[in-house]
């Protein structure tokens, strides 16, 4: 990868993933418009996550510096055969509550980056996600010829090396997630050497929904990313039902090859005891 010159200039870059909209258990606008004419509203789960998302994209656009937003993956539910927990299977509908949940996040940053989540949730070869990159006017394209996601973002933001995919491996056990993070940088050491490349200063994944952090241990800061939704029927298949969904995102101001970064996090709502 060429070295591109290192600016002066400090940038912010907001970094959010697994907002899966459409989900029953997503990001929801206060109210959803269908087809035929009828009307979804939120649940108090969603309105909190709701109320959350607005607040952390204030916190995001509270600067004077340039905004860059990297969108890493699984921001909608598409296939509503998987699962019985969808708003809708439409995809005007999915695509409308897409661009309207983003709107407070994307329509003041300055370059927009998509990054393709899991076929799984937005369909082969991401075409909810290429949609939604399509419409934005201000999306950083992968090429000339007419693609718009990324499966994998290699960039420099303000001399910051950074390398962004959604999927990664991490393990379940509390005692051993967090070394997801250590995982990847370490991971990545090696791959830009036998790629003669120097190392990214930044590495994010997502697609676990779980925040971990390599910290200083290794020249690559590496992180897992939170969500922005709530369990789904999976987690409780798997026995995670008791868990706290880790809901956030990221701020990195970068400014002459260095990155500080700050994971800004909420609270979910949770289910009060019920007493008999």
């Amino acid at each position: 990868m060429k070295q591109k010159p290192i600016t002066n200039e400090k940038i912010t870059v907001i970094a959010v993933s697994d907002l899966h909209v459409n989900a029953t258990i997503g990001l929801c606008p206060p109210s959803v418009q269908l087809d035929d004419g009828g009307t979804y509203l939120p649940s108090k789960p969603q309105r909190v996550l709701w109320k959350a998302w607005l607040d952390f994209c204030e916190k995001a656009h509270s600067t004077d510096n340039p905004v860059y937003v990297i969108l890493n993956g699984d921001l909608v539910e598409a296939d509503g055969s998987k699962s019985l927990q969808f708003v809708s299977r439409n995809k005007s509908t999915i695509h409308d509550m897409a661009m309207t949940v983003l709107a407070p996040l994307t329509d003041g940053a300055e370059k927009v980056f998509i990054v393709r989540g899991t076929e799984y949730h937005v369909g082969q070869s991401s075409p909810s996600e290429e949609m939604i990159a399509k419409d934005l006017t201000n999306i950083v394209p992968y090429d000339k010829k007419g693609t718009y996601s990324w499966w994998y973002l290699r960039t420099q933001i303000a001399g910051v090396k950074f390398d962004v995919a959604h999927h990664v491996s991490m393990g379940f056990a509390p005692w051993t997630e967090k070394n997801a993070a250590n995982k990847i940088a370490v991971q990545l050491m090696y791959e830009y050497a036998e790629w003669g490349e120097p190392y990214p200063q930044i590495a994010l994944r997502a697609h676990m929904h779980r925040l971990s952090d390599s910290g200083i241990n290794f020249p690559i800061h590496a992180l897992t990313m939170p969500c922005w939704c709530m369990k789904s029927a999976f987690t409780h298949r798997i026995g995670r039902g008791n868990d706290m969904p880790k809901i956030g995102g990221l701020i990195i101001t970068c400014e002459k090859g260095k990155a500080d970064v700050e994971a800004v996090m909420y609270k979910p709502y949770r289910d009060i005891v019920r007493e008999e």
